[in-house]
């Protein structure tokens, strides 16, 4: 899954400097496809985890599907639900921050955002106050215990 999702990401720089005549800086370009590594990872062993429960090939797509979905819709709907139903916005932005680190594909677009030369955050209606060391580490954290998870659910299935 990395070689042709890094071919893709190559080429979509290539594409974007080509048409725009700028090019993304180094940092950023390497940025980009470290954490699109990332993120395609925790979606990948999330996968392996819910295939090895599911009885059919079909199941496990569902469940792969229905697990996209729930971090990329589901999630933010009911976050945000629950933001607005605080009151206080100091406490509100607290919770929207650190919210995020509940979903994968939020911690990457909050790394993305970080490692975005210039003032970007601003032109998507926002950005983060977390650091990069807090994004890392909860991306190392979501690596981690979904490996371990991953590890747990072969060794069981193993067993049985």
């Amino acid at each position: 899954v990395a070689f042709p999702l890094t071919a893709v990401n190559l080429a979509a720089i290539g594409v974007l400097s080509a048409t725009s005549g700028e090019s993304p800086t180094g940092s950023f370009a390497a940025a980009f496809l470290g954490y699109s590594l990332v993120l395609v990872a925790m979606y990948v062993l999330l996968q392996l985890i819910f295939s090895s429960v599911a009885k059919t090939s079909g199941t496990a797509v569902l469940f792969g599907v229905l697990v996209w979905l729930l971090f990329n819709v589901l999630y933010n709907v009911l976050t945000l639900m629950v933001s607005l139903a605080i009151a206080d916005d100091a406490t509100r932005f607290q919770f929207s921050q650190y919210s995020s680190l509940g979903s994968p594909s939020a911690i990457y677009s909050a790394l993305i955002l970080l490692a975005f030369p210039g003032d970007f955050g601003g032109f998507c209606g926002g950005g983060t106050t977390l650091g990069a060391d807090v994004l890392g580490a909860a991306a190392v954290v979501w690596l981690v215990g979904l490996f371990a998870l991953a590890l747990w659910t072969f060794h069981k299935k193993a067993a049985e």
